[in-house]
């Protein structure tokens, strides 16, 4: 038993003032927001200021908002964030899942303003966490044009780059062209 209830007469008052706060931190758990009723007007709003509003609309609902939507502000910490990249890693790009984390950075940075929420999960992630979210593409392994060869190569080629839907990656592995399979980078 504790020792502010051994020191009491009667006790009941004191369970009774215990009772009432425990309430009123229900009502006010209840009352809070959860991450789907802010996230999702504000990923909307952004349709008349942001080019990309339209993928940010998709990427909250595809990823942000099945892990996180049922849950409080406050229930969304840099550990809840951390298990979002490691469920996310088997089925996603590396550039996909930091896109979204910068989208739930944004969020926070803007509920925050408006003080709908004390700290930025992803703000205060150390930076090992942000180095896993990164995008694994290599820029020097996509093909170019260096030389005047390789413009007379890509327009051989644009009858094939039409069937396959311009994807340089489908018009390679078909290899029915010889001498129109683009060039790699050296560097």
């Amino acid at each position: 038993m504790s020792k502010t209830l051994e020191r009491a007469a009667d006790p009941r008052p004191l369970a009774r003032a215990l009772l009432a706060t425990l309430e009123a931190d229900s009502d006010n758990r209840a009352s809070e927001p959860t991450f789907a009723e802010l996230a999702m007007p504000w990923v909307e709003r952004r349709w008349a200021t942001h080019r990309d509003a339209r993928h940010d609309v998709g990427r909250m609902r595809a990823h942000l908002i099945p892990l996180f939507g049922d849950d409080r502000l406050t229930e969304i910490t840099v550990a809840r964030v951390r298990q979002y990249i490691e469920h996310k890693q088997a089925t996603l790009s590396g550039g996909t899942i930091e896109r979204t984390l910068a989208l739930l950075s944004r969020l926070f940075n803007e509920l925050i303003e408006r003080g709908h929420a004390a700290e930025n999960p992803v703000g205060q992630m150390d930076r090992f966490s942000r180095r896993a979210a990164r995008s694994r593409h290599d820029p020097r392994a996509v093909p170019f044009l260096r030389r005047k060869q390789d413009i007379a190569r890509l327009y051989r080629a644009l009858p094939l780059l039409t069937l396959c839907g311009g994807r340089t990656a489908r018009c390679s592995r078909l290899a029915c062209w010889p001498g129109c399979a683009p060039a790699r980078s050296s560097r």
